[in-house]
């Protein structure tokens, strides 16, 4: 609970807690995993089978605990797609207490060893216009006073860096210009209690978009559909489409994997590409946090709370989110079916179903895709394809081209 307390302590007016020792965590591999998805869009065949073994080893110790070297073999995926070289500075992971802090405040910025050789030097980093010393083996954190910005607009935020010999380093921390009031608006926004939870990937890097939601800012022609948030029952989903909702719609539900939360499929996932996709076609896109009751709850929010009347419905779901999309669709009618490396197994039923899966897929989960797959073969409104570029993280970025063409035919 740290991350949650000191955060919501501070925004109330609390002191600054500070860490006695700093240890990686799963959200030190967030932005690290968004620059590999973004890498993977531009990389040719050969660099994304170079890249394979380390995603595969980022995943398997991603789920073992070890989320110190997961960094370590998402920079590695990153070189091998991208051909530039680790910096000796990417082993270290930078964090900020509050994780969104308001312009002119004292924060609580930590320095900590994620992967790599045994930190024997002082670190010296740049952060908020201050030089800050990092002591090998003594101090691990330090308090800093942040720069005002009073020239910042109402609603203004920005991402927190911190500079290391000139090269800037994004870390998952936020400044904002609402952060400094004791009545700070976004406390009951649900998608503030998300991000407020610690241990959900991509947690702190939607925070940036959590402060976007405030000042609501007027969409020009041609921007994405925004995301926005709400709740139902134990649920929270994020939101995406480019019309109000109402009237009859099409509705696309994105769960998912184990691990993740309702920010994966917005951010992850091949940089959002898929449910963006989804939304520029028309559908009214709900990501949810993957749980059982998912989908029902975000049914229940579309039917009871907005009074919209549902066309077609279609559940989407990565690895265990898989699992939960082929339960939906066993326990309700749905027009569509889309799996990705799915968690689950048994007969798919008679629905048009989208099943992906990559060659390098861990084989359990391998084996279970290629039963389902062949139970498919002879549906002439479903499609099974395995993906050679692709092992369990990156299936969604390789498939999403292919399982936007089987949404156009639904």
């Amino acid at each position: 609970m740290m991350v949650c307390l000191v955060s919501l302590s501070l925004v109330l007016g609390g002191q600054v807690a500070q860490p006695k020792f700093p240890m990686p965590d799963r959200l030190d591999a967030a932005l690290r995993v968004r620059r590999v998805e973004e890498a993977w869009l531009k990389a040719s065949d050969a660099e994304k089978q170079a890249a394979i073994p380390h995603i595969n080893n980022s995943v398997m110790g991603f789920f073992s605990g070890i989320f110190g070297e997961v960094s370590g073999h998402l920079d590695a995926a990153h070189t091998s797609l991208t051909g530039q070289k680790k910096s000796e500075w990417d082993r270290f992971g930078f964090r900020v207490f509050p994780t969104i802090f308001a312009p002119g405040q004292k924060v609580y910025l930590e320095a900590y060893r994620l992967y790599g050789e045994p930190w024997r030097d002082d670190l010296v980093v740049t952060f908020e216009g201050q030089q800050v010393r990092f002591s090998a083996g003594g101090s691990y954190g330090q308090e800093v006073q942040t720069i005002e910005r009073k020239a910042s607009k109402p609603g203004a935020f920005g991402q927190a860096f911190v500079t290391i010999e000139g090269k800037d380093f994004p870390i998952n921390a936020y400044w904002s210009n609402h952060a400094d009031k004791r009545d700070y608006p976004n406390l009951s926004d649900p998608l503030l209690k998300a991000q407020m939870e610690p241990g959900f990937f991509f947690g702190r890097e939607a925070l940036g978009s959590l402060l976007a939601f405030v000042s609501r800012p007027a969409a020009k022609p041609g921007d994405p559909a925004p995301w926005y948030a709400s709740e139902k029952n134990t649920t929270i989903f994020r939101i995406n489409t480019k019309k109000l909702i109402s009237g009859k719609v099409k509705v696309l539900i994105a769960l998912h994997g184990a691990g993740g939360s309702e920010n994966m499929f917005p951010e992850g996932y091949g940089a959002g590409r898929f449910v963006q996709g989804a939304a520029d076609r028309g559908w009214v896109v709900l990501s949810p946090r993957a749980t059982p009751s998912a989908v029902r709850d975000c049914l229940e929010w579309l039917v009871s709370d907005r009074k919209v009347e549902i066309e077609k419905l279609v559940v989407a779901g990565h690895s265990m989110g898989g699992g939960l999309a082929l339960n939906a669709a066993r326990a309700q009618k749905l027009d569509g079916l889309i799996m990705f490396a799915p968690a689950g197994q048994g007969s798919v039923p008679e629905i048009p179903t989208f099943l992906a899966v990559g060659a390098k897929e861990i084989a359990m989960l391998k084996a279970s895709a290629d039963r389902m797959g062949a139970t498919l073969a002879d549906r002439k409104d479903s499609t099974f394809k395995v993906y050679p570029n692709a092992e369990h993280l990156m299936i969604v970025a390789e498939a999403t081209t292919d399982a936007l063409k089987f949404l156009e035919g639904i």
